[in-house]
């Protein structure tokens, strides 16, 4: 195989009989000293240098416990967060092709698999989500224009996005929408459930409600919109008013 061209610019790369293209998806081989998992990045620019070695151009995802606030509760198991963060790496870092969806398409691909956790939503269509406009030998990598796809006989790992860190103010750019009595956000592989009343989403764990309890369930009201809650509700306004009158 005819070694790249040096300082040359290319849209696509052979890796062992796989074709790697821009704006594809990467597990990148992690430091054995700092991590046992694989980095991810979306591939951006790939080029040969002046010895006519590839490099790939790669903005990387974070893993939630990469940032500054560590995993937090909401985060999913697969859950990943997008930067404005850019390195270059030598294409044999490169280990194999991922994909990251949005949580949208993320949690269609889950309700069709058997994977996951205890997750899942009881309600009409589920809590709202938002689309996001997620050592070298020449001889053996090639460099090429054109297109084409596979991952080598592998299965390819499947991640979500749904936030985008930057890293210069490391700090996430929109916040969560949040749910529920405790006002945070919705974790995927948790459940949630919708009240018939109000409408509003409540996390299963808050409700005390466990996946099994609520597939069985006809419907749900919350805690709020419950007529045991409203009637104590009542009631407590009126003792009051008797008490004021008996002044």
């Amino acid at each position: 195989m005819t070694p790249p061209t040096p300082n040359n610019k290319y849209s696509t790369f052979i890796l062992c009989d796989v074709r790697f293209n821009v704006e594809d998806v990467v597990m990148v081989k992690g430091s054995e000293a700092q991590s046992a998992k694989d980095y991810i990045g979306k591939i951006k620019q790939i080029r040969t240098d002046d010895q006519g070695d590839v490099i790939v151009g790669v903005c990387w995802y974070y893993r939630p416990e990469e940032l500054p606030s560590g995993r937090l509760p909401h985060h999913g198991r697969d859950e990943v967060i997008e930067s404005d963060h850019m390195d270059d790496i030598n294409v044999y870092t490169v280990n194999c092709k991922c994909r990251v969806l949005d949580l949208e398409e993320y949690m269609d691909w889950t309700n069709g698999t058997s994977g996951g956790g205890d997750g899942g939503v009881k309600g009409k269509g589920g809590p709202p989500t938002k689309k996001r406009a997620g050592g070298s030998s020449k001889g053996d990598a090639a460099a090429e224009a054109g297109s084409g796809g596979g991952n080598g006989g592998l299965a390819v790992r499947t991640f979500f996005s749904r936030s985008f860190y930057v890293s210069k103010k490391k700090k996430i750019r929109e916040p969560l929408e949040t749910y529920c009595i405790c006002h945070k956000p919705q974790n995927p592989d948790q459940l949630m459930i919708n009240c018939d009343q109000c409408l509003q989403w409540f996390h299963g764990r808050c409700m005390g409600l466990t996946p099994a309890k609520a597939k069985n369930m006809s419907g749900w009201t919350c805690p709020g919109c419950h007529p045991k809650a409203k009637g104590k509700g009542s009631a407590s306004k009126r003792s009051r008013k008797r008490k004021g009158m008996a002044k």
